[in-house]
């Protein structure tokens, strides 16, 4: 079975990028910025955190938003000290979150 934390670190950031570009977010405009990862599944949260801290990437608790709204569902933000390296390391494919990226983080 597929299990992520047997990867390269290679095949980690990619595995990632493709997680972020699903599942995650930027504000598009204005405001303060933030990068968020959520999921309805809390292993793979905890999977995704686990990764993360072992690329170096500082992240948030795990935390659900909002119970009464929807009690399975769970998001974790990229801590501020990190934007720059997830921006770098992570990144994106998403021609929208590239975008946001290049001009809100600087990379």
């Amino acid at each position: 079975t597929f299990n992520p934390k047997n990867l390269t670190k290679e095949e980690k950031v990619a595995y990632l990028k493709g997680f972020f570009d699903a599942e995650g977010g930027v504000p598009h405009n204005g405001g303060r910025f933030y990068i968020q990862l959520v999921q309805k599944n809390l292993l793979k949260m905890e999977l995704i955190k686990e990764l993360l801290t072992e690329l170096g990437i500082k992240s948030g608790k795990i935390h659900n938003p909002s119970k009464r709204v929807d009690p399975d569902y769970w998001r974790i933000f990229i801590l501020i000290d990190s934007h720059i390296k997830f921006a770098n390391l992570i990144g994106s494919f998403h021609s929208v979150k590239l975008d946001i990226f290049r001009k809100r983080v600087m990379i």
